[in-house]
């Protein structure tokens, strides 16, 4: 039985700029065999991505955290969402690095983003995780941050300090469970209203950003298999 052509072009137009529906269209419809693991974001819908409101129309919008610790040579990312009327995500981010991890990796551009002022470099072998403490609490007491998602490989004592504090912490579960999270961000990427300001670190993310789909076609961060070490980091805009 064949499928009728109205419908495949209809499938076709929905996956125009989400390489993982591409994937899904020529493996389940055209059957072309294409890899579980598929880089999932088109970096020319990234780029064309609506540019971020003025903080002004940011007041009183509900505002939420996402928090994913590194340790030795991996970022640790601390983000900020504004989920607008229109459709529009606004997100804010902030990255940091311990100082081994710029030895370590010389040519990856770290120093060039400390320099820039969208990295910040702590002294030492491991993270400094008091200053992004002291961070997230200025954060969530500015912008009235209403829950703060975590991951909490890392971050299970700082989320126990962070909630002593009054701020609201919601252990997410990874894997799997991101299915329906990176769904959305794939779409928002595609519609252009993820406003993302055009940060460097989370572009950097998003081309590395690599997906595993499962057998019933759900969606998981393929840490394992990104040509750079920012996988894990880019869950946070999930």
């Amino acid at each position: 039985m064949s499928l009728p052509w109205s419908y495949l072009r209809d499938l076709v137009q929905q996956a125009l700029g989400r390489a993982d529906a591409v994937a899904d269209l020529l493996r389940f419809n055209f059957c072309v065999w294409t890899q579980a693991i598929t880089r999932a974001i088109s970096i020319a819908a990234w780029t064309a991505c609506q540019a971020p409101p003025a903080d002004a129309e940011l007041v009183g919008v509900p505002c939420y955290g996402g928090l994913d610790l590194g340790q030795s040579d991996d970022f640790s990312a601390w983000l900020r969402g504004w989920a607008l009327d229109d459709g529009r995500l606004v997100v804010k981010c902030r990255f940091w690095l311990p100082e081994s991890a710029l030895t370590k990796y010389p040519l990856r551009p770290y120093a060039e983003w400390k320099r820039a002022g969208v990295l910040t470099v702590t002294e030492g072998p491991t993270t400094d995780y008091g200053a992004i403490e002291r961070q997230i609490a200025t954060d969530c007491d500015a912008d009235g941050v209403r829950e703060v998602a975590y991951d909490n490989r890392f971050a299970e004592q700082m989320a126990q300090n962070l909630a002593g504090q009054g701020i609201v912490m919601v252990h997410t579960g990874q894997g799997f469970q991101l299915h329906e999270a990176i769904r959305r961000k794939l779409e928002l990427v595609t519609a252009g209203t993820l406003c993302h300001g055009g940060d460097p670190i989370l572009a950097w993310m998003a081309s590395n950003y690599v997906v595993r789909h499962g057998t019933k076609g759900e969606m998981r961060p393929a840490k394992e298999r990104a040509s750079e070490k920012s996988t894990a980091r880019s869950r946070s805009i999930c």
